[in-house]
């Protein structure tokens, strides 16, 4: 009897002791970092598709060694090489007109009543916006597309609460792009021989619709030029007209050359 009640008790005892919790499922493969920097890449891929147009106010700081740059100015851009800005007075005046199409540059201070007219080179647009970038990529960086080099060698890993994504050429040139959990991309820095040529940020994406950030940040240590642009209510993928990328000089003001 004695050995019968202790079986009943050990049976009781077991009935109520917690059951084990279930073990966890295998864990899933990691993913190879060749797999990884493919994935990154179709990213950027389908990314640099996804907006082609922008019309927007904006504040632009500029800290270049030869002048600065603080202003608000409405803006029109589009790809490859469309570009219009119109820097206002703090009345809301403009005070420069700058347009590009690809094919000429014109510029306009409506204070001196000057008009000039010129080929959309380099040093013709520095004339106005102390950037050293070509209009095509200073466009395509305002419009979440920044350059990808050519490269020979890929990488991808894991990095902080994201991914980091290497890319290396020949002759020491090296591009390293920075993404999110969501693969946002969020910053990009071109090397050449190490030292860091540009660095651009994007930060304070929108919400709705496919992810376009509302800030930038280009730093360009050679040059010593450090760009922060934000856009404030920006119409994403707008059709522009043509025309909105040239200028017409009001009458009675002569075109001249860049000089």
């Amino acid at each position: 009897m004695r050995f019968f009640v202790l079986l009943i008790g050990l049976v009781f005892l077991n009935s109520c002791a917690p059951l084990a919790p279930p073990s966890p499922p295998p864990a899933a493969p990691l993913e190879s970092p060749e797999r990884m920097a493919d994935r990154l890449l179709a990213r950027i891929e389908a990314q640099s598709g996804a907006f082609n147009s922008l019309s927007s106010l904006a504040k632009i700081r500029i800290s270049h060694p030869e002048r600065n740059i603080n202003a608000t100015q409405v803006l029109f851009v589009q790809k490859p090489d469309r570009f219009r800005a119109e820097v206002l007075s703090p009345f809301g005046n403009p005070l420069l007109m700058t347009a590009a199409n690809g094919r000429q540059l014109d510029a306009y201070i409506p204070s001196k009543r000057t008009f000039y007219r010129g080929d959309p080179d380099l040093e013709n647009l520095q004339r106005f916006i102390p950037i050293p970038l070509r209009l095509t990529d200073l466009v395509h960086i305002m419009l979440y597309d920044p350059l990808m080099i050519e490269f020979q060698v890929r990488r991808a890993a894991l990095g902080g609460a994201g991914y980091r994504l290497d890319l290396l050429a020949g002759n020491g040139v090296r591009q390293t792009l920075l993404f999110d959990d969501r693969l946002r991309l969020l910053q990009t820095d071109y090397f050449v021989d190490d030292e860091l040529q540009l660095q651009i940020e994007y930060d304070n994406f929108t919400e709705s619709g496919p992810a376009f950030p509302l800030s930038i940040e280009i730093e360009m240590p050679l040059s010593r030029t450090a760009v922060s642009l934000s856009f404030r209510e920006p119409e994403i993928n707008p059709e522009i007209p043509e025309k909105r990328f040239s200028l017409t000089p009001p009458d009675g003001v002569r075109v001249q050359p860049f000089p």
